[in-house]
Order: structure tokens, then sequence, then C-alpha cells
């Protein structure tokens, strides 16, 4: 032990150059390892840059709502909205001028007559056209939207626009209050097991099912969420459609209709059109009035996709289903495209 000491106090010339060289190497291989890990100790972004997207220098922040959507307009039932008119030339658009297309899924391109394949097949021939740009809007997480993910020329936005695929490439911001939400839902579906309640993966919320049979049994679980959210994580909300088996945790101003309004904003759209049928797909309908207003036209056109009549809507148009939303996108399809629209159905299971 006094050898080690004396040794640690005195050493000769020789052990303190090599003591010196391998201190040296060490440190030298560390900042070396940390170089290659930047991303590993960086705070995650919460804007999204890509120039082609949103100009030179511009970001998106998708939990940030526009302060133009302070004033969102009248709000009206889907009764008192008037019909979009099939085969109209509301959406046609000059030689070289481009034309935004923005779709939620479910219940909107796709339902139990008009399944994915028919929806694929459309919006193939839709993306083939130059003049189009084509995206999926959804609240889903990306699992939930793998079909989507390999149509060609079809961009995705999830999770209320805080991921993005564009051109291949994808684009996110990490809400990392998401980790703590997700863990305490986790606890709060083992907690009450007569509901019979499954999470789903999202990156920044959470997301759960529960059996159709256990609204009753939810209802202590909901007011656990909610109490636990006030107190740990204000700015996320929980959000569930009436009467539906599901419901979600997210960041109270994601919005779908923040990343509408962005690329709007952009100038680059002669047209455009918003399709969407459940609350959360309002955003993109306001975002559409609002630059009317702005611009002084009527180029950009929101469609809700709902044939209940009290339903609430920002939208200045209506079509009834799926069938109807097909019907008039297929006109927009190129002569030169229409074989595209060929395709072979495989029965849902």
């Amino acid at each position: 032990m006094e050898v080690i000491r004396a040794w640690a106090v005195t050493p000769s010339i020789h052990q303190f150059r090599f003591s010196l060289s391998t201190m040296s190497r060490l440190i030298l291989s560390a900042l070396a390892l940390l170089s290659l890990l930047p991303a590993t100790f960086a705070a995650p972004s919460l804007t999204i840059q890509n120039e082609k997207l949103f100009g030179l220098g511009v970001e998106f922040n998708p939990t940030l709502k526009p302060s133009h959507f302070l004033n969102p307009g009248t709000e009206r039932t889907v009764g008192e909205v008037t019909e979009f008119p099939l085969g109209s030339d509301l959406l046609s658009v000059p030689e070289g001028k481009k034309r935004l297309i923005v779709a939620d899924n479910d219940g909107v391109l796709i339902d139990k007559e008009h399944t994915f394949e028919k929806a694929r097949a459309l919006l193939i021939a839709l993306a083939a056209d130059p003049q189009n740009e084509v995206w999926v809007n959804s609240a889903r997480s990306l699992p939930g939207l793998t079909k989507y993910l390999n149509i060609p020329g079809v961009n995705i936005a999830s999770e209320h626009g805080t991921i993005l695929i564009h051109d291949n490439v994808k684009m996110e911001v990490t809400l990392k209050e998401a980790d703590d939400i997700r863990a305490e839902l986790k606890k709060i579906t083992e907690k009450y097991e007569s509901a019979k309640i499954s999470t789903k993966w999202a990156q920044n919320g959470a997301v759960y099912v529960h059996d159709p049979n256990t609204f009753e049994e939810m209802k202590p679980a909901i007011v656990e969420i909610e109490a636990f959210l006030k107190e740990k994580h204000p700015d996320f909300i929980h959000r569930q459609e009436e009467g539906k088996a599901y419901g979600e945790i997210k960041h109270k101003d994601a919005d779908k209709g923040n990343f509408v309004d962005k690329l709007i904003a952009t100038g680059r759209y002669y047209k455009a059109i918003s399709l969407g049928d459940q609350a959360t797909d309002e955003g993109m309908h306001i975002a559409m009035n609002l630059m009317n207003e702005r611009t002084g036209t009527k180029n950009f056109h929101s469609v809700i996709v709902s044939s209940k009549d009290h339903q609430k809507t920002y939208a200045a148009h209506k079509l009834n289903s799926p069938k109807e939303v097909h019907e008039m996108l297929e006109a927009l399809v190129l002569p030169v495209n229409k074989e595209l629209l060929k395709v072979k159905i495989t029965p849902d299971k």
C-alpha cells in the first residue's frame, strides 16, 4: 500500500511520460466519440425547417397556432353548409400553376365501400400530375399510416403536423413531455382493468382504445387522466370524439391547421382544398377560409365530409361521403393518368 502511495506521489520521468501519453489518447478518443454523437446530447428541436417546403429561413412550429386563428370566422352546422359542386371547375388551375390537395384518411378517403386500394389508386393518379401537391394530413401516428408511406408522390403529415414526410424526407419535432404522459397512461390502464384499455404508440402524445362496451368504466379513468394533465402537463389536453371508443392526449396547440396555414402562406398554390370529417380537421378548414380573406379570392376551398346535419364546422362546403370525395378528385385526374385509376380490389376481411 505504501509503495503505491509513493509511486502516485513521486513517479519516475518514464512513468510520468507514459501516463501523460495514455491520458492524451483517452482524451482524444473521448472527443472523437463526442463528435460522432452530437444528437445524443442536443436538445430536441421544437421547429421544422425545410426550404423547399416552407421557404428559406422559415421555421414551422407545430405547437404554435397562428395569431389570425384567434378569429376563425363563423361556425355553422353541416346542415347549413352548401354542397361542393361536383363537376365544377372550382379547382381548375392554369398551366404551370400549383394545386394543393390535403385530406384526412378515415372517413374521407376510405370507408367500407371505398377501400384503401381505391384510395391508393386515386392518390397515385393525382400525384402523377406535377401541378398537384398531395398530402394525407392525419392525427394518427406513423404506424397507423404505414399503407400511405410508399405511395409515389404522396406526402404525409402525422400527429397533428408534428411529423412530416415530404419527398421521402422525414422531418419532426419531439415533445419531451410525451414520455412521462405515456408512462402515466400505462399506469392508469393497468389500474382500470375493467375498462379494457389498450395503448397505441404515438411519438408526441399518447393514444388509447377501449372496449366499446366500457364507456361507464372509462369515466373514472378519464377523470384521472385529466387531473394528471392539469397538474403535471397543463400544455397537453385529453381529447375524445363523442361516442368513439378511443382517445388521445396531445399538445393543446398542435393542430392540423397550423401546418396547412404554413403551407399556403408560401404563396405557391393557385388553388387548394382541405377535406376532413372530424373536429381535428377544422383547423385545416379555418386556414383555407382565412387565406381567402387575406388574398381577397375564393381559391382556397374548405370541405367537410359528413352527412350529420347537426355537426359543427367552419368549412364553407360539404360532401356527404368518401364516394363523393372520390368522384370530385377523379375529375381532377389528367386523361393521360386515367389508366392509373384501374385497380384490382381486394375485399376487406
